[in-house]
């Protein structure tokens, strides 16, 4: 007679969140849920993938690949992580990278970068447009 390891995986949305999305007992990990099978979305925010934590600052992403080693008694909670891509339109300046910020991250107006732009000074980030009004304020909820 063989034995199978019976492995729980628990999904939930947030750590605030008592409640788990959804329970899997399997004995071989061939696949994670996603954002779709669970019928989850948090409006503005892409889905991240699957973390041990719900901050995913300096953590790796959990995978069917390497989820056994996050396991304690061959069972594991995993949260859903949300980002948004944050994209720099430098208007003729030296091009920046656009960043992925993760929901919850403790994010601050000095991490803005400053826009370079030959015989020119910075001024300040804008939501939309340099015509607009709206100020970008130190990385308040962009989206």
């Amino acid at each position: 007679m063989k034995w199978k390891t019976t492995y729980t995986i628990t999904y939930k949305k947030n750590k605030e969140d008592q409640n788990a999305l959804r329970t899997d007992k399997v004995t071989e990990i061939s696949a994670l849920a996603t954002d779709q099978d669970l019928q989850i979305s948090e409006e503005g925010y892409e889905f991240a993938g699957w973390y041990c934590t719900d901050s995913a600052e300096n953590e790796q992403k959990v995978t069917k690949d390497n989820i056994t080693t996050y396991m304690t008694n061959n069972a594991i909670t995993l949260y859903a992580k949300w980002k948004y891509t944050v994209t720099y339109d430098v208007d003729g300046g030296t091009a920046i990278n656009p960043e992925t910020i993760y929901k919850g991250d403790d994010v601050s107006k000095n991490q803005l970068p400053i826009a370079e732009k030959s015989e020119e000074t910075f001024d300040k980030w804008y939501i939309e447009s340099k015509d607009s009004n709206d100020n970008a304020s130190p990385r308040r909820n962009c989206p």
